[in-house]
């Protein structure tokens, strides 16, 4: 006996062409196993979701980085002139 396993079992065109290989294949009936889609792609989005945070919080950190130049620099600037 074959047994198939895909993730989308909503995707009828793909179980009709998985019976009708399997049937073609051997003479027993296919048993076809629907699959709930791994919890893997929800890993990859947190890591995604990790990664666009961390270059924001360090854009964000680099702003304030600059800010804090910039009011150095002025405060320099008001000493050497006053």
């Amino acid at each position: 006996m074959q047994l198939f396993q895909f993730l989308d079992a909503k995707d009828e065109k793909l179980k009709k062409k998985l019976k009708r290989i399997a049937q073609r294949d051997s003479h027993e009936k296919p048993v076809i196993k629907a699959v709930e889609p791994s919890p893997a792609p929800k890993k990859a989005k947190d890591e995604i979701d990790e990664i666009l945070a961390s270059k924001k919080e360090k854009k964000r950190d680099e702003e304030k980085v600059k800010s804090i130049q910039k009011e150095n620099e002025f405060k320099t600037k008001k000493r050497k002139n006053g």
